[in-house]
């Protein structure tokens, strides 16, 4: 069953907001793609799934961001329009993107007639393992 069928989606957006959505990936995604002739995916905004990035407050005048629980400021901030989560390393920034916004899931199982795919490198090497005798 898949766990997003609930979710509601817009059925149309602006041009401006493809086009931002689709600046931003630019910033946040690999400088290569393996599958360059697939189209980029599109965020889902407002999608409300649980994650383990914190928010960040925009910060003002006096602020800066917020720190994490061992104090690095969380310098990466997802850029998607009501999100806002920080991290303080970049990869789990593109993580966030790909799991929460986007769904890419770039990493497909070569093993013959089974065609899954996964979002991380990591997940796609454990599932391997069901193909080993």
């Amino acid at each position: 069953m898949n766990p997003h069928a609930h979710q509601q989606h817009p059925q149309s957006q602006t041009q401006q907001q493809q086009q931002e959505q689709a600046a931003y990936y630019e910033r946040v995604a690999p400088p290569a793609r393996r599958n360059a002739h697939i189209p980029l995916p599109v965020p889902v905004p407002n999608l409300i799934k649980k994650s383990r990035g914190r928010r960040v407050p925009t910060p003002g005048p006096a602020t800066g961001p917020t720190p994490g629980r061992d104090g690095e400021p969380r310098a990466f901030v997802c850029g998607v329009e009501g999100c806002g989560k920080g991290f303080v390393r970049g990869e789990h920034l593109k993580r966030h993107v790909r799991s929460i916004h986007t769904y890419e899931k770039p990493h497909t199982c070569p093993y013959e007639g089974c065609g899954k795919t996964f979002s991380r490198r990591d997940n796609l090497a454990q599932h391997s393992r069901v193909h080993l005798p």
